[in-house]
């Protein structure tokens, strides 16, 4: 199983060499994706996926600019030919592939599989690769999309020529900074939110400990949403047994707001979660991680100048989603845990 071989893999890298993250290349597959970090979870170690859902064309634009000389090894798809195309760099490429992604939806990056790089150098490469002899190799002579490989017989490494130039990404290509300036149509998002979204209510009074109860609860919209907002633990004491009960306490108090107005923990569809402190999300993610499933709501968490005493305030948008199945009522809610640290997530909150 390759699942298990990379858990053995990374254990003996870990102890090794006291790695604390693991960095994936994956940028569309959740295939690739989800198997790492199922990985890292059980390893206690941080999955990184700085590229995930990047955008394709920015992202080999930003490879480019980045010095990184990469040749093409495997073609696969419609539109690539083993004999054209073999040996080419993605700066040869990238003019061809940003015209085959228009006409056919080839992923420029090669996501799908259309085409496998070996890169001969890199500003990480202490020399570059010089490859003497090759080959081509044809694997399947298919008329409209052949699949050929270049096999590399021969290859040697070469000092590399030192010019103090240094290759800068263009800031416009970040992916936080490019949705920048955009206008938002407002109109559009307000029956998904219903309402302004809740303010963080920072102005309970502390007298030791206690739960809040939300504080507001919206009308649902005519398509079914409603938020419930203000579920407050506060707790005076630092001992983790007292701490982890007032949590549990909150999660009780948010239950059964949920049940009051018909609702389920698997209808919360987004959670807005303040936090005093950064340091006690840990032990806050230990207690809600138990209240959902494998399929969890999409969650934001920032740390906020709570009142003191005050370990979070949750916001929750719930929505119940019925399908018609067979004449029978089904609910189902699709959604995407990307466990990662990447810039997927702070650019979409942002």
């Amino acid at each position: 199983d390759e699942v298990e071989d990379l858990y053995h893999l990374l254990k003996l890298v870990k102890e090794k060499e006291e790695v604390e993250a693991v960095s994936v290349g994956a940028i569309l597959s959740d295939y690739q994706r989800v198997r790492v970090e199922n990985v890292c979870k059980r390893l206690n170690l941080q999955p990184l996926a700085y590229l995930w859902r990047r955008s394709q064309e920015d992202l080999l634009t930003e490879m480019i600019s980045a010095n990184i000389q990469a040749m093409i090894i495997k073609v696969a798809a419609f539109g690539l030919d083993p004999d054209k195309h073999l040996r080419k760099t993605l700066l040869e490429m990238e003019p061809y592939l940003k015209e085959l992604s228009e006409k056919y939806g080839v992923h420029i990056c090669g996501e799908g599989g259309e085409y496998e790089t070996f890169t001969l150098d890199c500003p990480l490469f202490k020399k570059r690769i010089v490859v003497d002899e090759s080959e081509v190799v044809i694997h399947s002579a298919d008329a409209f999309a052949p699949v050929g490989y270049l096999n590399l017989s021969r290859l040697h490494l070469e000092d590399k020529v030192t010019d103090n130039i240094s290759f800068l990404v263009p800031s416009s290509i970040c992916p936080c900074l490019s949705s920048l300036g955009t206008n938002p149509d407002f109109e559009e998002m307000e029956d998904f939110c219903g309402c302004i979204s809740p303010k963080v209510d920072w102005r309970v009074k502390d007298d030791g400990h206690h739960i809040t109860r939300p504080s507001l609860c919206t009308k649902k919209t005519i398509h079914g949403y409603q938020w419930i907002s203000g579920v407050t633990a506060s707790c005076t004491h630092m001992e983790k047994e007292v701490i982890i009960q007032e949590i549990k306490q909150a999660f009780s108090i948010l239950q059964e707001a949920l049940e009051s107005t018909e609702f389920e923990f698997k209808d919360i569809v987004l959670v807005n979660l303040y936090v005093r402190r950064m340091n006690d999300f840990e032990l806050i993610n230990s207690v809600y991680q138990t209240y959902f499933d494998v399929n969890p709501p999409a969650r934001v968490c920032v740390e906020a100048p709570l009142f003191d005493g005050i370990l979070f305030q949750a916001d929750c948008l719930v929505h119940k989603h019925e399908m018609m199945n067979n004449d029978n009522v089904r609910h189902e809610k699709q959604v995407m845990h990307v466990q990662s640290i990447s810039h997927w997530a702070p650019a979409n909150i942002g």
